[in-house]
Parts: structure tokens; sequence; C-alpha cells
């Protein structure tokens, strides 16, 4: 102690300005606060920001994570969410849309013009237009232009065969 500050070994000292040195150590009673390490702050997560084991806040050099490895960005900032909301869109697993009727599915009921689904199932953009994750188009009304290629189906009663 002296009137640089207060040093007590090499691991923790406060200068005269108020800065605080601590390498190691814990935030709470030691058991149920945070601990201190060189490169991270952290509550029950030790093994790192993207440990879907443990539960907690972890705070480091490498990367941030809260719970159990449902939301963490790395330091490359890289964000991992399994859900929520960005700006009005929802994100689920396997899915993100906006909009008042956000399935893929169109449901009776429907009346959300406006409605946005990209995921797993497929693509819907409003009422009357999807396609499906088998690549098949739905559509209520369409102009094609330019050249159509097709090697069945039906046109307007007309078959289409590849003979």
């Amino acid at each position: 102690m002296g009137t640089d500050g207060i040093s007590i070994g090499s691991n923790f000292s406060v200068s005269n300005g108020g800065n605080l040195t601590a390498k190691s150590g814990y935030i709470g009673n030691g058991t149920s606060g945070f601990t201190i390490s060189n490169s991270a702050i952290y509550n029950g997560k030790s093994l790192g920001y993207s440990n879907n084991t443990q539960t907690g806040v972890y705070l480091g050099t490498d990367g941030i994570g809260l719970g159990a490895g449902k939301f963490y960005v790395t330091s490359g900032g890289s964000l991992h969410a399994t859900s929520g909301d960005i700006g009005g869109w929802k994100l689920t697993s396997n899915a993100i849309a906006t909009g008042t009727d956000v399935g893929y599915e169109e449901r009776e009921g429907d009346t959300d013009k406006d409605s946005i689904y990209f995921g797993g199932a497929g693509l819907r953009l409003g009422l009357n237009f999807h396609v499906d994750s088998n690549g098949t188009l739905y559509a209520n009304d369409g102009e094609f232009v330019g050249k159509i290629t097709a090697s069945k189906g039906t046109i307007a009663g007309w078959g289409i065969s590849s003979t």
C-alpha cells in the first residue's frame, strides 16, 4: 500500500486512479457468483460460450454465451440463436418468418397477404405464392416471359408428355 495504490501479490491491485486488476477470483461468494479468469468472466458456463450442457452467462475473449447453447456470439461476430425476434421477423430452429400468419402451410382463415416464410418446409410469400421443399411451385396467377420447359403436366387442359 502506498500513494500509487494497493497491491496484494502480483494478481491483485488497485491504482490510486481506481483501476482494479484481478487475474482471477470471484464476484459474489465464490460458489454462486461470477468467476473471473484471465480471459473470461462467467457464471456456470466454465466450458465456454457455446457449451450446450451448462446454463449461465459467459463473457470471454473467444465469445459471449447465454443459457445452455441457445444464444451465443463468437469473437468473429457469428451469431447463433435457436429462436427469437429480429426487427419483426420470428426466428425458429428451422425458419424465419414475418407477418401474422407466419407458417408455411396455408390455413383456413389466413388473411395476411404480407406474410413471408422461409424455412425447411419451403418458401411462402403472402397468400398466393409458395414453393414446397420438393421444389413444386404454387401460384394463383402468373406470367412467364421467355422459354418454358416441361416434361409432363397439363396447361389449359392440354396434356404435356416427353414423347
